[in-house]
């Protein structure tokens, strides 16, 4: 408790405070974030397996192209990892370039419309609110910590009260010299 008390003094435990409670107060509002993106990233996936199937089977399409292919988007799972790792990897130029140079322009549309919103706007969009919550978080630990300053200012000022009304021997609300002594 002690030790408390001087970490406390020398505000070494205030950051780790401050982060722990932004920690506990975005659990929330970070599982809801994370279902949503699942969510988009499931759905869009499910999308992009689709649109990607038909050129599986086209005989235009070089081997190594269609095996490429199969790899990143072959299957729901698959397409749904692709799309995992183009959201948060940031490497959907590789996952996204041959798709559009080499199998069709339509996926440049398509592609470019999620990485806007969903990689760029929706991401940061949360990165923001999360960023809200942290500086809330803060601004109740100050207030906090302007509170407990003030808390010990009335207490400290109740000890002096205290200690001069016990030095007025005579009671007439002053130390003389003699009563200081």
């Amino acid at each position: 408790l002690r030790l408390m008390r001087v970490l406390r003094a020398f505000n070494i435990v205030a950051p780790l405070r401050v982060l722990a409670l932004t920690v506990i107060a975005s659990f929330l509002p970070f599982f809801w974030s994370m279902l949503l993106l699942f969510v988009t990233i499931l759905v869009f996936g499910m999308m992009m397996c689709q649109l990607v199937h038909p050129f599986l089977s086209d005989p235009a399409l070089d081997e190594d192209l269609k095996a490429w292919l199969y790899l990143n988007y072959g299957t729901a799972g698959r397409c749904t990892w692709t799309v995992f790792e183009v959201t948060f990897a940031g490497s959907w130029p590789a996952l996204v370039r041959p798709l559009i140079e080499d199998v069709s322009l339509v996926f440049a549309f398509v592609c470019g419309a999620y990485i806007a919103l969903i990689v760029f706007a929706m991401t940061r969009i949360i990165t923001a609110l999360f960023l809200k919550d942290t500086l809330a978080v803060c601004s109740r630990d100050a207030e906090l910590m302007i509170q407990e300053k003030l808390t010990e200012k009335r207490r400290f000022a109740n000890r002096l009260l205290e200690f001069f009304s016990e030095a007025d021997t005579s009671g007439d609300g002053v130390v003389s010299k003699e009563e200081f002594q």
